[in-house]
């Protein structure tokens, strides 16, 4: 649940972006859009291996 309504907008603007890597400033400029402040890094990288 997000309260205020509205995070539905950044998840249609993010399923929206091209398949593959994340470009981390497209991310925040789509949650920025709706309100979102990205902070410091993701949470997770994968391991190539």
């Amino acid at each position: 649940m997000f309260n205020p309504a509205g995070m539905e907008r950044f998840f249609d603007e993010f399923a929206s972006l091209p398949a593959g890597a994340v470009d981390p400033d497209a991310f925040r400029s789509i949650g920025g859009e709706v309100g979102m402040e990205v902070v410091g890094p993701p949470l997770a990288v994968s391991d190539p291996m």
